[in-house]
This record gives structure tokens, sequence and C-alpha cells, in this order.
């Protein structure tokens, strides 16, 4: 699916984007210093979004099942009921839950990664 293609392409540029620059730049003076690692997170990123665009295309019966009109509209609650009864959903969205946990720790701790492991500050 989807997101088993997304979820390593998301980890691994996060943790380049975070990890990447700082090993290239110092402690410097001024907002030069931050410019160029906008920059170079802007370029891993782009990177990133290439490689995931080819799996953003709709298929082409999910383009036939929206201009059908098959489906059966719902309410958010009716909605909500029937997708908790979906073991699948329910394990998808445990393990986003923990993939978001995840990244945002990642985020966090990136500083402490790179000047306590890392010593590139």
């Amino acid at each position: 699916t989807l997101a088993s293609v997304f979820t390593p392409i998301d980890i691994i540029g996060q943790v380049s984007g975070l990890l990447i620059p700082p090993i290239f730049l110092s402690m410097g003076e001024g907002m030069e210093i931050y410019a160029f690692m906008a920059v170079m997170i802007s370029v891993i990123t782009l990177i990133g979004s290439l490689i995931f665009l080819p799996g953003t295309r709709e298929d082409q019966i999910m383009i036939d099942r929206y201009y059908a009109s098959e489906y059966k509209e719902m309410g958010f609650f009716e909605g909500l009921k029937e997708s908790l009864k979906l073991k699948s959903f329910i394990i998808f969205i445990i393990t986003f839950s923990v993939y978001q946990i995840m990244a945002g720790l990642v985020t966090a701790n990136s500083i402490y990664l790179i000047i306590f492991v890392l010593r590139a500050l």
C-alpha cells in the first residue's frame, strides 16, 4: 500500500534532513548558517518528494468508482463505527500513531544526537 512505501522514505528523509546539515555546519555567526541549512533541508525534501511522486496516482478502479458514484454516503459517526470494526484499520492507526511519536522524538532530540553522539558542533 501507499503507507508501506511512504513510511521508509519519510523516515530516511527526516533523519537525513536533521543529521546531514549540522554535520557540514558549525556554530556560525549570522543568518547565513540558517539559510544554508534551510536550502540543504529543502533539497533533501525535494529529492524525497520526487521519489514519492509516482506512488501518488490513483489507479483506474478508484477513478471509475469515483465517477460511477457506487459508494453509499454515511454520516461521521456511522463511518466511525464501521471503521472501528476493521481490525486492519485499528492496527494501521496504532502503527501510524507510534510512527508519528517516533518522528517527533527524532525531531526533538536530533540536537542532542548531533552534539553528544556525533560530536559535530
